[in-house]
């Protein structure tokens, strides 16, 4: 759940919010660049003003490092010119010696994490839009949540990133991606393939419970040896005590008769409590009694 102040009345609404928060990772890298990078915390001024410069020109390198990042995880083999400016280079070339030409190009492949994936467009972006809400109206929220991915693939993000907005692992991208290409919809729909079959069918389970009712009560471990002894099936006891309770069936502490009582305890007690309340006494229905009875 992403709770949020913005006003959120359609779908687009949610994922402009979602891209709000993505946002926020970008931000913590930035921080993480002024801090391990440019080590800002490890200069020593002593004044505000000092610090407002040197925080100025740290900024602008963070942005541009994070800028270069993104660059060589789109597109390793891009011109430096899209991110240096002529003057810029020129000072690079100046204080890095080995700063030629075909070093600046390959410095965009040095840090090429990952490639944008070429997604395959199935459907337009209206069309996808209709599949998104057609999914949400038949509460498919695992294909909503694959076909938002290929929505953030459409915008031109990387697959990296397209993953991240929804949540998901890099294999798990890397799958949605490749299924969306070969097989479009159909290739992100969820495939059950219905679990292991139970050990007992629904007649024998039904057997089982009818033994159990005519000769009850059971100890837990009687019940695994009937099953065991009937069927040649053995259950796991809380899964088996899930099954039992779930067809009405629940534990109870044993009351063991006590060997001395009398056959006829109960007419003995109803005799002795008529002669305590008195001869006038009228039975009733619900019968209040005061004394200590052992």
């Amino acid at each position: 759940m992403l709770l949020t102040t913005e006003s959120v009345a359609t779908f687009s609404d949610s994922l402009s919010v979602i891209e709000f928060y993505r946002a926020r990772w970008t931000i913590e890298d930035w921080h993480k660049v002024l801090k391990t990078g440019c080590r800002i915390e490890e200069r020593q001024l002593e004044t505000w003003e000092r610090m407002e410069v040197l925080l100025s020109v740290y900024s602008v390198i963070a942005w541009k490092v994070l800028e270069l990042r993104e660059l060589a995880r789109g597109d390793a083999h891009c011109p430096p010119d899209v991110l240096l400016s002529e003057t810029e280079r020129s000072i690079l070339e100046t204080r890095v010696v080995s700063a030629t030409d075909e070093y600046s190009d390959s410095v965009f492949s040095v840090m090429s994490a990952s490639r944008r994936f070429e997604v395959v467009e199935h459907l337009s972006n209206e069309e996808l839009d209709n599949a998104i809400n057609v999914a949400q109206k038949t509460d498919e929220t695992r294909l909503v949540r694959r076909l938002c991915f290929v929505k953030t693939l459409y915008e031109g993000k990387t697959q990296q990133h397209a993953g991240a907005a929804v949540g998901v692992s890099q294999p798990t991208s890397s799958r949605w991606a490749r299924a969306w290409n070969q097989d479009g919809i159909e290739g992100l729909r969820p495939r059950f393939g219905g679990g292991r079959p139970p050990k007992l069918t629904p007649t024998q389970w039904d057997d089982i419970c009818a033994v159990l009712e005519d000769d009850q009560p059971w100890t837990p471990r009687e019940i695994h040896a009937l099953i065991e002894d009937t069927y040649g099936v053995t259950y796991h006891p809380t899964h088996l005590a899930r099954k039992l309770r779930a067809s009405g069936m629940h534990y109870a502490k044993p009351r063991p008769m006590d060997p001395r009582s009398p056959d006829d305890a109960d007419e003995i007690l109803a005799e002795r409590l008529g002669q305590a309340l008195g001869e006038d006494h009228q039975e009733e229905d619900d019968p209040i009694v005061l004394g200590f009875f052992r």
